[in-house]
């Protein structure tokens, strides 16, 4: 569903990525586990939802296996409109999280739940809501996802944003042609009302996004950073979150991170590395200068990555 389109962005709900989240949200609710990306805000959409589903225990069972976000996320995002997935290679992932292989079975649940409840006419049913989050954006007028394409050197076909009520925080997912960032945002019980920082959403949109271009090159390089381990240590004695505690998933979150800051910085006029030096990233101030000095001299990222950027890591 195509919520409004501007500055090269399209504002969608993904009525399939919806459907999941409510059906974990219900998971979350009912039997009490802890699934730390899923929201429940106190609001007649989520009562309306649970009134509206009714989860069969072995779909539980299956879903209760694929509480990873990436893995939601893809599976939302390959799903066909008859629920068939043609990407063979999630379809393999996908094995892997279920352990069993009963995949069709799974996605046969999917969908004959998603047409008997009629999922898209609720969905259109709840439109001002998704609408009324897309407004709590408010992007300055000058905004431009072109200043993310320009950093990087190259542009993918389609910029989606994707939002929800139903989720924790923020989340990038991408594939050849599109690059995505999937969003939801604090509800304030006391008011009412859902509300962020107008700030913070800059840079977190960045920060989505950015998750498209530096994932792959961390990918393509990774064995040229020589201290992994070290720089893993450091960050973990220094209250490092879980979330982040491999190697791979540090490196991603520092490029993102200091990336985000330098593209947003023009619209926010901020900078603050307090909170996020407490929490492992003790070098982000560091590097985040470091890629503002270096980057002037390279129209290729990749080539700044290379030549400057991984030989910083390896010496700190």
């Amino acid at each position: 569903m195509l919520l409004q389109e501007k500055n090269n962005i399209k504002f969608i709900v993904n009525e399939k990525m919806e459907f999941l989240f409510a059906l974990f949200a219900i998971i979350k609710k009912k039997k009490n586990i802890t699934i730390d990306w899923i929201e429940i805000p106190n609001i007649p959409y989520t009562d309306e939802i649970i009134k509206l589903i009714s989860i069969e225990e072995k779909l539980v069972y299956y879903l209760e296996k694929l509480k990873d976000s990436y893995c939601i996320h893809t599976l939302a995002i390959s799903l066909k409109d008859d629920f068939t997935i043609t990407n063979l290679q999630f379809k393999k992932e996908l094995e892997k999280f279920l352990s069993c292989g009963e995949i069709e079975e799974f996605l046969s649940s999917l969908k004959n739940m998603y047409h008997k409840i009629n999922w898209q006419a609720f969905l259109l049913k709840h439109k001002s809501l998704f609408t009324e989050l897309i407004a709590i954006l408010n992007l300055p007028q000058n905004f431009n996802i072109k200043d993310l394409q320009k950093f990087y050197g190259y542009s993918f076909e389609n910029y989606y944003y994707i939002v929800s009520p139903l989720i924790n925080g923020g989340f990038g997912h991408h594939n050849s042609q599109d690059i995505y960032c999937i969003r939801g945002f604090q509800y304030n019980e006391k008011l009412q009302k859902f509300e962020e920082d107008s700030n913070y959403l800059i840079e977190n949109m960045f920060h989505e996004y950015s998750h498209a271009y530096i994932n792959p090159l961390i990918d393509k390089y990774y064995n040229l950073f020589e201290n992994k381990e070290q720089f893993l240590n450091t960050a973990l004695k220094n209250h490092l979150p879980t979330i982040y505690q491999n190697e791979k998933a540090l490196l991603y979150k520092y490029f993102v991170r200091s990336i985000a800051k330098i593209l947003s910085f023009p619209y926010t006029k901020e900078m603050d590395f307090a909170w996020i030096t407490k929490n492992g990233f003790i070098y982000l101030e560091k590097l985040t200068k470091y890629i503002m000095q270096k980057k002037v001299n390279y129209k290729s990222f990749e080539k700044l990555f290379v030549s400057d950027l991984i030989p910083f890591i390896n010496q700190l």
